[in-house]
């Protein structure tokens, strides 16, 4: 308790002191010290001259949508962060190009035509900005500055729910304060990018792997493809093989096999072509969410090798920004034509949507408990009496949205997430009543029955159990 209200009289004084200092500083200028009292790393930049990177807006070509920047410029520097007792943990060292520094520009899409846009760090050396005490493992060139857009939890609780639903893989992400060239940038989150790393991200094969996104800025990208199912304001881009490197042989596979996989899904031979598992994970999580977002935000598909023997996985859940927002229908991407979804629901082939409520009934509200407790602890630890703090410097210094609390934001979450469980547990049992193979408990067999923690039952059983009988699983009404 005592610490407790020591580190809230540390944030009240830095708060106080930053404040006042901001109403006397150029240009919003802070030294490192002052801002590691806000009790969050630092993320310090420093481009050589002081150049800010640039970047211009763009629009969409006729028939297609959104909107995004071109011309983004990559200025060398040196980024260093710091933990909040005042350790550097990395310095990237003066730019010198393929072994010390870094590049950084301008990314995003509408968000990097905004005044406080996302940037990507391109580092000349692999490292971790994370610390998180095995460079080997997690070492990369490749990291993101995320802005808090609107002062909430949604990266946070999308990242947490993907990782508890097993994608295979959660990209990490700390909350930072960021100083550039002396100017304080207000918070961000530091995050992995999206990309092929076999130790710590996603595996596919070097020589023969893809990583692919179906796309709705596709237009802004240099090498893309057209699949046969999906939504024509939409194409696949590419994460790997890098625009600059694919060959137009990998080009025509990459295309061919994806078209082979659409073609399976009306079919209803899909299980051959893609991982029913990582498509029904990803959707469901999704619909855990609430998400509202057109194409169900950034959606991104991995293929091990070029190989038959390698399927189209879903790769990992990615821009949160549009979540807890649908309270008593499907996710958008779920009922849309944008991408495979409802055609995998109708398919003739019913392992998709067995799947689906499978994984519900096993996973679900343990999951939406997992992230409600979460939630709750959060909002009584000391990072987020540091992350209230953060907020309000933020609001400050752009003026881009009100300052809500944590606190606030867990109230909002966690009742939303509530009413959300109960809905999806009604929905989802009427979707799958019509092929859940019921087991009546007067059943007579030779073999034993295990439910899904390998524990014997003996009949008669309760209502509402999963169980493993003769090797088959069955849902006991």
């Amino acid at each position: 308790m005592i610490h407790k209200y020591f580190c809230h009289l540390v944030c009240f004084f830095a708060y106080i002191f930053l404040s006042n200092h901001q109403a006397h500083a150029k240009d919003n200028q802070y030294t490192i010290d002052a801002l590691l009292q806000m009790g969050l790393p630092v993320v310090e930049i420093q481009t050589n001259d002081n150049v800010e990177p640039t970047a211009e807006p763009i629009n969409p070509p006729l028939g297609s949508i959104g909107g995004s920047i071109t011309n983004a410029t990559k200025v060398p520097g040196r980024v260093r962060v710091w933990l909040p007792n005042g350790t550097l943990t990395y310095d990237s060292g003066d730019y010198v190009k393929d072994e010390s520094g870094m590049t950084i520009k301008i990314r995003g899409n509408w968000s990097g035509r905004t005044i406080k846009p996302p940037y990507k760090i391109k580092l000349q050396k692999k490292a971790d900005l994370l610390h998180r005490g095995d460079d080997t493992k997690y070492k990369d060139k490749d990291w993101l500055l995320l802005r808090d857009q609107f002062m909430n939890l949604n990266l946070k609780i999308g990242l947490r729910v993907n990782e508890l639903i097993g994608m295979q893989w959660t990209p990490a992400a700390e909350y930072v304060q960021l100083l550039f060239n002396g100017d304080f940038r207000g918070l961000y989150l530091l995050t992995e990018a999206v990309k092929r790393n076999p130790s710590s991200r996603l595996n596919v094969d070097k020589d023969s792997g893809y990583i692919i996104e179906y796309d709705a800025y596709w237009w802004n990208e240099s090498v893309t493809f057209q699949g046969t199912m999906s939504d024509t304001r939409f194409r696949y881009s590419f994460k790997y093989p890098d625009d600059d490197d694919i060959t137009e042989e990998q080009l025509n596979y990459i295309q061919g096999a994806t078209r082979i996989m659409e073609a399976s899904i009306s079919q209803g031979t899909y299980p051959d072509y893609l991982d029913v598992s990582s498509f029904a994970r990803w959707m469901l999580a999704h619909d855990i969410l609430g998400n509202t977002d057109g194409g169900g935000s950034n959606i991104y598909l991995t293929k091990y090798d070029d190989t038959s023997d390698s399927k189209f996985m879903m790769a990992n859940l990615w821009d949160f920004d549009r979540i807890m927002e649908a309270s008593s229908t499907w996710a958008h991407i779920r009922y849309s034509d944008e991408f495979y979804f409802l055609h995998l629901f109708n398919s003739p082939n019913k392992l998709f949507t067995q799947t689906y409520v499978n994984l519900w009934r096993m996973q679900g509200a343990a999951i939406i408990n997992s992230v409600i407790e979460e939630l709750e602890q959060f909002a009584a630890s000391e990072k987020a009496t540091y992350l209230n703090e953060a907020r309000k410097l933020d609001v400050q210094r752009w003026h881009l949205s009100p300052y809500i609390s944590i606190e606030e934001d867990v109230r909002s979450a966690t009742t939303w997430f509530k009413q959300r469980k109960e809905w999806l547990d009604n929905a989802i049992e009427d979707m799958g009543a019509s092929f859940i193979e019921p087991i009546s408990p007067k059943s007579e067999s030779t073999t034993s029955s295990f439910d899904v923690l390998g524990i014997q039952y003996s009949y008669p059983l309760g209502k509402h159990r999963i169980i493993i009988h003769d090797g088959h699983k069955y849902l006991i009404r």
